[in-house]
């Protein structure tokens, strides 16, 4: 729908009820899930802006991404994205997730293009919520293509937000830091979580190794 109505070359779409809750429903190719988890793993980038803004952030040109997000970096243009357009799903006061629209070329969507895609995303969030409360009465469905490692995450996050008395999004935010901090990827900090190598104290910047006993 979006690639064949709007100037782009790729799209992704996340749903996410709550920051630690987060699922990729959908992309149409590898760089688009790139762009969705390079996202995703630092907690930073347009997706998030546009969530918490509720509006459409537009990234004509993504060399200049480092400016506003400076620990994403050049992440974005480095996954071959030359401009992203992110825009919130809303439905009502409710925020479901983010469409993810990325060109290989830099430039901005026209202001009739813009229209077209809020357009086009507001149908999208409706049939996704539709989906949604389908899936409650009926039992699991999309929600079953959530990646593992995805849903690995989530379950360190709630391991986290009890060990540490903090919220989903604190626990998640823990989680990164610690990620980034000792330079893992966000799946094996998730992993070390659940499998009790690593746990988090009461104090919300105490962390421990169980692994190697040190205090970091």
């Amino acid at each position: 729908m979006f690639l064949t109505e709007l100037p782009v070359t790729g799209a992704a779409m996340s749903i996410f009820m709550g920051t630690a809750n987060e699922t990729r429903v959908g992309a149409t190719d590898e760089r688009a899930i790139a762009l969705d988890e390079a996202q995703f793993s630092v907690g930073e980038g347009p997706r998030w802006d546009a969530m918490r803004t509720r509006a459409p952030v537009m990234v004509p040109d993504t060399h200049a991404a480092h400016l506003t997000w400076p620990v994403l970096g050049t992440a974005l243009a480095d996954a071959g994205a030359a401009a992203v357009f992110v825009l919130p799903m809303l439905v009502g006061a409710v925020n479901i997730g983010v469409v993810e629209l990325y060109h290989t070329r830099p430039g901005p969507l026209s202001r009739s293009k813009l229209l077209h895609a809020v357009a086009l995303t507001g149908k999208a969030s409706w049939s996704l919520m539709h989906s949604i409360l389908d899936e409650g009465r009926h039992g699991p469905g999309m929600m079953e293509s959530e990646p593992l490692a995805r849903r690995e995450i989530h379950q360190a996050t709630g391991m986290i937000l009890v060990q540490a008395d903090v919220s989903a999004a604190e626990a998640l935010m823990l989680l990164r830091a610690h990620a980034f901090a000792h330079e893992q990827s966000l799946e094996d900090a998730a992993r070390a979580v659940i499998g009790r190598k690593l746990t988090f104290s009461g104090e919300p910047d105490a962390v421990s190794d169980s692994a190697d006993g040190e205090e970091h």
